[in-house]
């Protein structure tokens, strides 16, 4: 089975639960270097062609087949973007790969980042296709929010709810590694946590999950 990274997917939706299709529907996890809402299939490579895409742009449909990086961000486009990595493309950003509002991505080359690979930040769904020789990183974590803020408030009471559900979740993912967990300050955000702990590939978190 192909290895990704454990932050390679992150999911938040408009309205409803948290879900990623590749936890086969399990609900408000998903494992971050992907946010938004996600479909990911594995298949082989069809070229594209499609201008080369920039580092910066909005709703771009484009083609890579460099190494590019825009520092922070590989590709940011503030609209939908659309791209095909070839085998030859290397698309990096020590924060996010790539960063759009819907990533529409498939990928036969690779999608590096030390934060996030792919950040959907719309409520739109993106849809990542990584093609048999093609390899998406990120950090390693999971993120959970919650999208209903009338009942799960975005405040101390509900993470003290919420712990006992998320230290037994925590424990079976990484055992008694160390974990870093980080929460919106702002109360008008949504409820979330955002854990970062030991390195771990997808397949190695399916497994302990059962």
């Amino acid at each position: 089975m192909k290895s990704i990274d454990s932050k390679y997917i992150v999911r938040r939706s408009g309205r409803g639960s948290i879900r990623a299709r590749l936890l086969n529907g399990a609900s408000s996890l998903a494992l971050p270097a992907f946010v938004g809402a996600l479909a990911l299939t594995l298949s082989w490579p069809a070229p594209e062609a499609w201008a080369q895409c920039a580092t910066t742009g909005t709703d771009q449909t484009c083609t890579n087949s460099v190494a590019i990086t825009g520092g922070t961000i590989g590709i940011s486009d503030t609209g939908t973007l659309t791209v095909t990595n070839t085998a030859t493309g290397t698309i990096s950003g020590t924060s996010f790969g790539i960063d759009a509002v819907i990533a529409n991505v498939t990928n036969s080359g690779a999608i590096q980042s030390t934060g996030t690979g792919i950040h959907g930040s719309g409520t739109g769904t993106s849809n990542v296709t990584n093609n048999v020789g093609g390899v998406i990183t990120g950090g390693a974590g999971a993120a959970i929010f919650a999208n209903d803020r009338l009942r799960a408030p975005n405040e101390p009471a509900t993470y003290e709810a919420f712990q006992p559900a998320l230290d037994g979740l925590l424990h079976t993912l990484y055992g008694d590694a160390k974990c870093t967990i980080a929460k919106p300050s702002d109360t008008r955000s949504r409820f979330g946590v955002t854990v970062t702990g030991p390195a771990a590939t997808v397949d190695q978190l399916l497994a302990r999950l059962g």
